[in-house]
C-alpha cells in the first residue's frame, strides 16, 4: 500500500512536532508548515515539482500569516481537491459549518488516537 500525504499546518510548533509524529508513526508521509501561506506553497510545490498530491491537510485556524479560514478559501480558489480536517480549541461552534462543508473538526486538545481516528474517516 502507498503512504499518503498529510500536510500538517499549525504555528504551535509542538503541535505540529506530536501530529507529525504520531501519524508518522503509523505509516503516514507527514509535510508541515507553520502558517497558511507556507501551506499553499507547500501545496503548489508537490503538484507542479514532485507530480504527487497531498491527500489530507490538517490545519489550525489561528494563525499569523494567513490563518486557516484564508487557507480553505485560497485551496478552494485554486481547485485543491484536498481532504480537510481543522484542529482549533477556539472554535467548536463553527463545526457544523465546517461539517456541511465536508471538513471534519477535531477541538483541542485531543488525544493522539482521535486524532488518527478522524484521519482514517478522512482516507478511508
Amino acid at each position: 500500500m502507498q503512504s499518503r500525504t498529510i500536510l500538517v499546518v499549525d504555528d504551535e510548533w509542538l503541535i505540529r512536532n506530536i501530529i507529525h509524529r504520531t501519524l508518522e508513526r503509523h505509516g503516514f508521509t507527514v509535510v508541515t508548515a507553520c502558517n497558511g501561506e507556507e501551506a499553499l506553497t507547500m501545496l503548489e510545490q508537490f503538484q507542479k515539482s514532485l507530480g504527487e498530491s497531498i491527500d489530507l491537510v490538517i490545519t489550525d485556524l489561528h494563525m499569523p500569516v494567513m490563518d486557516g479560514h484564508q487557507l480553505i478559501a485560497k485551496m478552494r480558489e485554486r481547485n485543491y481537491e484536498v481532504k480537510l480536517l481543522v484542529i482549533s480549541g477556539k472554535d467548536s461552534d463553527r463545526r457544523p459549518e465546517l461539517e456541511t462543508q465536508g471538513i471534519l473538526f477535531l477541538p483541542k486538545p485531543f488525544f493522539p488516537i482521535t486524532l488518527l481516528k478522524k484521519v482514517h474517516e478522512l482516507l478511508g
